[in-house]
């Protein structure tokens, strides 16, 4: 749902509550109580599938990215002491099992990471006697084994927090459109009623108009963690060149700076004992805009 929108539905609850208000005025002329039993009607359908449209997964995410984290951290620990068992004892694998690079895990896609993962598990698991107790212990395999499990559950809860579908947002956006053009015909009505209310002509066209102060600004969500751990970085300074907007992150690594607008823009991220980071970024209205920013330690 774009902000746009979200506007819009606010100010079509804004005239249900102001109508309902004031039946004593309208109540009593049939016209205007057919188009007011039309729109209840038709609000309420659209609420329910607005709801799921305004459903908020930042917190599933933020969950996913954290074991995320933890289980590429346990992969670079565990591939190593696994490698270095192996070839001392004369085990070959294939060049691309067994990583030991956090930045080639970090390049993965959330499925191919659970793959690499699982197959080095694999590897771990039928080579037990040759590497239990000196390199990967059994202990070892039970949290990796739980890292995995927990990330998979972690990854399909992000996924799939938002129960709509591309038809559910043309549903929504069809039947918005419809009711402010019944809005639009109950405000040309409503001034059948000026004579007697004008202050209800007045007060209606008040409630049915959308306020769009703000409305081409959104807010920039942004998570520093370090490069090598994963760990998050607290009070790294984030801020949009060429403006005074900034923000420090808090002790899970996150900031956020508020009413950016639209377009690309280059944000810098500065933390004391880290390289610098300075990235272009799209902002995009009525979008999620979540980046994540690793930052190397400075030499």
């Amino acid at each position: 749902m774009t902000q746009n929108q979200i506007a819009e539905l606010t100010m079509l609850q804004s005239v249900k509550n102001f109508l309902d208000e004031n039946t004593g005025i309208h109540s009593s002329d049939a016209a205007f109580q057919t188009l007011v039993a039309d729109y209840n009607s038709k609000l309420t359908a659209l609420l329910t599938i607005g709801a799921d449209l305004m459903s908020d997964n930042s917190t599933f995410s933020n969950t996913k990215e954290e074991i995320r984290n933890t289980l590429i951290t346990k992969l670079v620990e565990l591939n190593g002491f696994a490698k270095v068992g192996l070839k001392k004892a004369g085990v070959k694998i294939e060049a691309n099992q067994m990583q030991v690079k956090r930045y080639f895990f970090n390049t993965l896609a959330d499925a191919e990471l659970l793959l690499a993962g699982n197959n080095s598990l694999t590897v771990m698991q039928e080579q037990t006697a040759v590497l239990s107790p000196l390199y990967v212990t059994a202990t070892d395999l039970t949290d990796l084994s739980t890292l995995l499990s927990d990330f998979l559950a972690a990854k399909n809860d992000a996924e799939n927090v938002h129960h709509t579908t591309p038809n559910d947002r043309k549903a929504f956006t069809a039947q918005l459109n419809e009711l402010i053009d019944l809005v639009k015909d109950m405000r040309l009505l409503s001034k059948k009623f000026k004579a007697v209310h004008a202050q209800f002509v007045e007060d209606f066209k008040s409630n049915s108009t959308v306020h769009e102060l703000g409305i081409h600004h959104t807010n920039l969500n942004v998570t520093v963690t370090d490069k090598v751990d994963g760990k998050a970085v607290a009070e790294a300074i984030t801020s949009i060149s060429g403006s005074n907007k900034s923000a420090n992150t808090d002790a899970s690594g996150n900031a956020i700076i508020t009413s950016i607008k639209n377009g690309k823009c280059t944000l810098t991220v500065t933390a004391t004992g880290y390289v610098q980071v300075v990235k272009e970024v799209k902002i995009e209205r009525g979008r999620d805009n979540k980046f994540i920013v690793q930052l190397e330690k400075a030499a």
